[in-house]
């Protein structure tokens, strides 16, 4: 299951009410520690903008692009999320983010660990009797060695 439809939008309403994401002099590099802990290859592929509210659409979208994270089953948006929590400390926005996290936590479930195998042109496998008959016919197998 996603997060709910509006999550994102919401996430960004927060995001653009902290203070450190729009400092004229440090923000572009704050708004950058959103994405610690997400995949090197996905976040070196998110355009950022000199302005706040480019900026975090940006990460926010592409966030939730990423979904899950397989190697930890954590949500990208709920990492970007904990990361902007940093900065929101004892204000307002904190209350907002912590409670946007607890509802991305509680209604997005993870991913099944076994997805199953689908098939995409002609089915080419083999039977397991194919096998089965292999190793049998595989026991008769002998090496005779004589000499002259």
């Amino acid at each position: 299951m996603k997060p709910a439809a509006d999550y994102e939008e919401r996430l960004l309403e927060a995001l653009l009410e902290v203070s450190a994401f729009k400092d004229a002099t440090t923000g572009l590099e704050n708004r950058g520690m959103l994405l610690r802990r997400l995949p090197p290859g996905p976040v070196a592929a998110i355009s950022r903008f000199p302005s706040t509210m480019a900026d975090l659409n940006s990460i926010v979208n592409a966030a939730a692009g990423m979904g899950q994270i397989v190697a930890s089953g954590e949500w990208a948006l709920a990492i970007v999320t904990r990361n902007a929590l940093r900065f929101a400390r004892g204000t307002e926005q904190e209350r907002a983010l912590n409670s946007l996290l607890v509802e991305l936590e509680t209604q997005a479930r993870p991913v099944p660990s076994h997805i199953p195998e689908i098939v995409i042109g002609q089915d080419e496998r083999l039977p397991l009797r194919f096998l089965e008959q292999g190793l049998r016919a595989s026991r008769s197998v002998a090496r005779a060695c004589y000499e002259l």
